[in-house]
């Protein structure tokens, strides 16, 4: 095949995917904000085992059951910094992304947010990279890219999905 009809055939596809039902793009964006939501309690369990110094084989408490219980006061004495870190962490990451994606007026604060979420990314793949210990240093890096990859781009992809559709509902 040429060139030019290699591309006409992945606009056509393009075209295509963008005309589907808006049901099915809410039905893609529920599954991906799933997966990332998963990914999120993954990484905040890693986090905490990191803190506590664990295996994740040897915690047993679900990341968003933890935010149930600390709502209630019921999260133990024992889990509050783990808690704190891991929960934190994950807040911070958002917060700081939405600084990256402002406009970059005032420079310091477009730098700061890129300095300070570049330095979270760091310390939350610290406790993935140490929780993956077990499989080796290609399971590490391999798990710790594939968490990274579920925790940032899959929320992304969702909302993408989520405002895909609205367009194509306001345009029928």
């Amino acid at each position: 095949m040429t060139t030019n009809r290699i591309a006409a055939r992945g606009m056509g596809i393009a075209s295509a995917v963008a005309h589907w039902p808006p049901l099915v793009y809410v039905a893609l964006g529920s599954v991906l904000s799933v997966i990332w939501a998963l990914g999120t309690s993954v990484q905040v369990l890693t986090s905490e085992a990191w803190m506590m110094h664990q295996d994740l084989d040897k915690i047993s408490f679900n990341a968003f059951g933890q935010l149930w219980d600390a709502c209630h006061g019921q999260l133990p004495a024992e889990m509050l910094v783990p808690f704190i870190f891991g929960w934190g962490v994950q807040f911070a990451l958002i917060i700081s992304s939405v600084g990256i994606e402002l406009p970059p007026h005032p420079r310091w604060r477009y730098w700061a947010a890129r300095i300070v979420t570049v330095g979270l990314v760091i310390v939350n793949s610290c406790g993935d990279f140490y929780s993956s210990t077990k499989y080796g240093t290609w399971g590490q890096w391999g798990f710790t890219l594939v968490i990274f990859f579920i925790t940032f781009c899959m929320l992304l992809f969702a909302i993408m999905a989520f405002m895909h559709a609205w367009k194509v509902k306001s345009q029928m």
